[in-house]
């Protein structure tokens, strides 16, 4: 609960900055829905579509919905109050509503059949508990998608090494997804790789700061101090699963 608390403190303060921070996000965003589409030939959607956005911050992934999509119903939901409103200051459709909660307590799943999310659930406390549940859960017909960084590494470089113990550890979907019954669930998926440049270690850190993604959920000690005096630029890359399931 802590660590929870935690994450929604710092996405809370980084709301003030998000919107000028986020371009990886956004990238990363359009990309999930170009998978989508590109797919949307293989899945029938059903009639009535009610849309849920899990961990939907500033509302990107929904106003890059709304383009393709004709919504019965839309729900956004995020624990962050400060994310939500930005996304209530965007979106103005009598059909979108909001609630301010951890996607992990929400119950209410059947009600939805277009379930979708953009890099928010590796945030979840246990994240192959949350997937099995919320699969399980969810009426036939209904569609999920959503993307999740697979890693976040920096570019090989003698100065940069040990780097990666700096970032917190993220979920292993790959075994999970090998694990899906294809008897009862459509599965496609994706791997794709983004490239971010800084100027020095401090302004990606200072980057994740900003949009609120720079909390320890490992509770372990991680300094930065050894690494005050690097001026060398720096790459880092992302390696997202864009994933599409369909309850059969």
């Amino acid at each position: 609960m802590k660590t929870k608390q935690n994450i929604k403190q710092s996405f809370d303060k980084g709301a003030k900055s998000y919107e000028s921070n986020c371009d990886i996000q956004r990238l990363i965003c359009h990309q999930l829905v170009n998978f989508f589409l590109e797919r949307k030939e293989k899945i029938t959607l059903s009639e009535g579509i009610k849309g849920l956005d899990l961990g939907a911050g500033s509302g990107i992934l929904s106003i890059e919905l709304l383009r393709f999509i004709k919504f019965e119903k839309l729900h956004l939901i995020d624990f962050s109050d400060k994310m939500l409103e930005l996304a209530k200051k965007k979106i103005k459709q009598n059909f979108v509503t909001y609630e301010v909660t951890d996607f992990e307590n929400l119950n209410e799943i059947e009600e939805f059949n277009f379930i979708f999310s953009n890099m928010s659930f590796h945030w979840s406390k246990n994240f192959n508990k949350f997937l099995k549940k919320l699969l399980e859960k969810i009426s036939n017909n209904t569609l999920l998608f959503f993307s999740i960084p697979n890693s976040i590494y920096f570019e090989k470089k003698e100065s940069f090494s040990n780097l990666n113990n700096l970032m917190n550890k993220l979920p292993d979907i790959k075994n999970l997804l090998n694990e899906l019954d294809k008897t009862k669930y459509f599965l496609e998926s994706k791997n794709i790789t983004f490239k971010e440049n800084f100027n020095n270690l401090f302004s990606f850190f200072y980057k994740l700061r900003s949009i609120g993604a720079n909390v320890n959920t490992e509770n372990k000690k991680k300094s930065l101090i050894r690494f005050r005096k690097q001026k060398t630029n720096l790459s880092v890359f992302y390696n997202i699963n864009f994933v599409l399931i369909k309850k059969l």
